[in-house]
């Protein structure tokens, strides 16, 4: 027994939004990991400033450790940035489509993101201050 023409035309337009509702799902995962690699660089980038640049002279040592330290700082404001939005993207959806999206384990990874940033952090720190605040 064949449908009548009008039950197809809403069922195609149906499953066309559903899959459209999809792709953008996946467009908004992809932006997620793309905040999350830039923030990764710019982790691993503040970490080997602050741990592979040496100067002989203090004044050019401690700007390299300033700048590994801002460049940590941003990361953790990247990854920060990430979540928010693609949490708040989640909401959207959700509301425009009427249908539950499936959340992976990204709150996970922002968190051991988060983690990670804070620990080197707080390791540079402690490389930092007893070379430049602490007497010998």
């Amino acid at each position: 027994m064949e449908l009548p023409k009008e039950d197809n035309i809403v069922l195609l337009a149906k499953q066309r939004n559903f899959l459209a509702s999809e792709r953008t799902w996946l467009a908004a995962e992809r932006t997620f990991s793309a905040w999350m690699r830039t923030g990764l660089a710019g982790l691993g980038g503040g970490v080997a400033i602050v741990h592979f640049l040496y100067f002989e002279n203090p004044f050019d040592k401690m700007a390299a450790n300033l700048m590994g330290e801002l460049l940590i700082l941003w990361a953790i404001v990247i990854f920060l940035y990430a979540f928010i939005s693609f949490k708040r993207f989640c909401k959207r959806l959700e509301a425009s489509t009427g249908h539950k999206i499936r959340r992976s384990s990204l709150g996970g990874m922002v968190f051991l993101a988060l983690f990670m940033s804070v620990v080197f952090l707080l390791l540079n720190l402690y490389h930092i201050i007893p070379a430049y605040v602490l007497p010998k």
